[in-house]
């Protein structure tokens, strides 16, 4: 055998190993088994995210905001000088967790996203519109559980993904650390739960139920939900129905509500709290990660002996997860009026 085919016999000897485990080839992503067992082939690369839902906007904000797509909804006033400024200003996108039109779908066909990810609730029918959303636009979308306990895993999961890794890990390490913090209070008996009402809007007469993730704050916090179950996360109920209900402390997203007819008519010892969180709602609105921060606060309010206040630790829960807090902003957002 010649010099000549020698050192090629050998050259294709080296390479062969190298071939036959693929490289040279172009990055292939790995499949990723979303929340609800499905299968996706996710981008190697992902710039752009479209969040499906509220709860998944919250989500990518707080761990990779520079590859937020766009928002489902306007801050509102109160919660907007929260808002970093890479995504203060981001487009309204259609919500894909609803009723869709085709002309929503060609919009957000223009937005050129990478991942549409969906985060909360995974039942059958988000499934179904995980499917129908991947097959419209010709974009991987996952489904990612929702609930509290999850949350670590979740960060840790989608910051892979999003390239976000050392971020991942680190909002995923003082979840940890909250939620192990919240254990003696979200374990007690419930003889000793003490009774919560959650309310919404102006009036504060939207109760959000029990049982589902919008309420799942109050539970880790020790409380028991007063409003009364049923389908959906929130139903509507009248100044009596809420003050039938005899809540130690009632919880009022709107400042409005805490200074209303309901909050007057509220026995007197009922505490009222009104939500201050911000970029998002401690409690809920939306049930995202943002919810550590409420369930921590509340459970330092209900069950001071199991949880005790730590300003230095609820302020670096916030800002690690949504940035610095603006001048003048009280550190526990769940302020108490009465």
């Amino acid at each position: 055998m010649s010099l000549a085919k020698m050192v090629l016999v050998a050259a294709a000897l080296a390479l062969a190993p190298a071939l036959a485990s693929g490289a040279g080839k172009p990055p292939q992503a790995s499949t990723f088994v979303d929340a609800a067992g499905r299968k996706v082939e996710p981008p190697t690369d992902v710039a752009r995210v479209i969040p499906a839902g509220p709860p998944a906007v919250a989500l990518i904000a707080a761990l990779a905001p520079e590859k937020l797509a766009g928002l489902l909804e306007p801050w509102p006033d109160a919660r907007r000088p929260f808002a970093p400024d890479a995504y203060r200003s981001l487009p309204i996108l259609p919500r894909l967790t609803r009723s869709i039109s085709e002309a929503d779908l060609d919009a957000l066909r223009r937005v050129q996203a990478d991942l549409i990810v969906d985060y909360g609730d995974v039942g059958g029918a988000y499934a179904l519109a995980a499917d129908r959303a991947q097959a419209a636009l010709g974009i991987p979308c996952i489904l990612l559980d929702g609930r509290m306990a999850e949350i670590p895993g979740v960060l840790h999961r989608l910051g892979v993904m999003l390239g976000r890794r050392d971020r991942g890990d680190e909002l995923a390490a003082l979840a940890e650390q909250i939620i192990e913090r919240l254990h003696p209070a979200a374990s007690v008996e419930p003889e000793k739960r003490v009774s919560v009402y959650l309310g919404r809007g102006a009036d504060g007469l939207l109760g959000v139920r029990p049982g589902g993730l919008a309420g799942e704050a109050i539970e880790e916090a020790g409380g028991a939900n007063v409003t009364p179950p049923g389908a959906g996360a929130f139903t509507k109920l009248s100044l009596l129905d809420v003050v039938a209900l005899r809540p130690a402390v009632a919880i009022f997203e709107d400042p409005a509500a805490a200074a209303g007819p309901l909050a007057k008519t509220l026995d007197p010892k009922t505490i009222i709290l009104v939500d201050r969180g911000g970029p998002f709602g401690a409690m809920e609105a939306p049930p995202s990660v943002n919810r550590l921060v409420g369930a921590l606060a509340l459970a330092t309010i209900l069950h001071p002996d199991l949880a005790p206040a730590d300003a230095r630790l609820m302020r670096e829960l916030r800002e690690r997860f949504f940035g610095p807090l603006p001048e003048g902003a009280a550190i526990i957002p769940l302020e108490r009026v009465r």
